[in-house]
């Protein structure tokens, strides 16, 4: 008799649409009837994953890029006053290391697109924007942290070194 009923049965139902990742419990985890045979299998559904879009990126990669120019002209104004170019010419040398505003502009956009690509490679879900921002902006912070105390050390070890000249100076002058 449980058999022909077992055949008169409807299979179990579809999972909804658009859950398309479906992880079915093992064997041993399967909830028994009651009545000594098992029950349909208890089936989880996976999270469904959110796809990244520029937008989505773009305050983060824009950051990115921006900190990047700085970085260079920090980079290209250092060099200038090392040798102790004239400060117009230090000026006029920040002036033209910024980048060109339509190569920028063009970068950030790919930027934004290929970091965006490469989060929806990964399997991370746009549903963690969050946790992401979290993490570039406080690596952000952190690097500039970084940045400027390297920058501090070497002012600090400039005047330590101008200090024990003149100190030196003032010894042999009598």
């Amino acid at each position: 008799m449980r058999a022909s009923v077992a055949k008169l049965a409807e299979p179990p139902p579809l999972p909804a649409a658009g859950l398309d990742r479906v992880a079915a419990v093992p064997a041993d985890l399967v909830a028994p009837s009651g009545n000594g045979e098992n029950a349909l299998p208890v089936v989880a559904v996976a999270e469904v994953l959110v796809p990244w879009t520029p937008a989505d990126v773009k305050e983060f990669t824009d950051e990115l890029v921006d900190l990047s120019e700085a970085k260079r002209l920090s980079d290209f104004v250092a060099v200038a006053r090392e040798a102790k170019l004239p400060e117009s010419l230090v000026r006029e040398i920040e002036r033209d290391a910024r980048f060109p505003l339509k190569s920028k502009t063009g970068f950030k956009t790919a930027v934004a697109a290929c970091a965006a690509k490469w989060l929806n490679k990964s399997g991370i879900s746009a549903k963690n924007k969050e946790e992401a921002a979290l993490v570039f902006f406080g690596a952000g912070i952190w690097l500039q942290g970084r940045r400027l105390r390297g920058k501090l050390d070497e002012l600090i070890e400039q005047e330590r070194q101008k200090t024990k000249a003149e100190e030196k100076n003032k010894a042999i002058v009598p």
